[in-house]
């Protein structure tokens, strides 16, 4: 959950099942991000409805109130969540941005041959961008050192 500069409050996380004023399910857990003014009256939902699983783990907001979320995904093809390639391994992390309307602004998603899970996400006072999470496999120009190795990442 976060709120923003203006008292919009953001709620994410995942459900098995669809969410009124959605589009469906599309089965395993699907991500989902909501917000409320700040007088907590509903402005809008997005649900991925994806066949794989998708999940936001962390909500973060920029200076200018917009939503930013992160996660992982075990879709195998483009989907809701991403949008935009193919899954690198078991499951990748994503990074999603959205306006304050509710529309996805971009998204990232980032992996490895194994699995990587973005485990939480934070926005600077200038806009940058920076998440941290978990990967089981080897980044370029990096040594794995165990199952479960830390990163964090600096988006720009």
């Amino acid at each position: 959950m976060a709120v923003s500069r203006r008292g919009d409050v953001y709620v994410v996380g995942a459900v098995s099942g669809t969410l009124s004023l959605t589009d469906g399910w599309g089965g395993g857990k699907d991500a989902f991000a909501v917000r409320l003014d700040q007088a907590g009256n509903f402005r809008w939902l997005h649900q991925s409805a994806e066949i794989g699983d998708d999940v936001n783990y962390s909500a973060a907001t920029t200076p200018q109130s917009e939503l930013v979320t992160a996660g992982y995904t075990s879709e195998a093809s483009p989907g809701d969540v991403i949008g935009f390639k193919t899954g690198q391994g078991a499951e990748d992390g994503f990074v999603a941005k959205y306006s304050r309307s509710g529309t996805r602004l971009w998204a990232n998603d980032h992996g490895t041959a194994d699995g990587e899970i973005d485990m939480s996400v934070v926005v600077a006072k200038n806009g940058h961008i920076y998440v941290a999470g978990a990967t089981e496999g080897s980044w370029p120009g990096f040594t794995q050192m165990g199952n479960g190795d830390l990163y964090v990442a600096h988006l720009t």
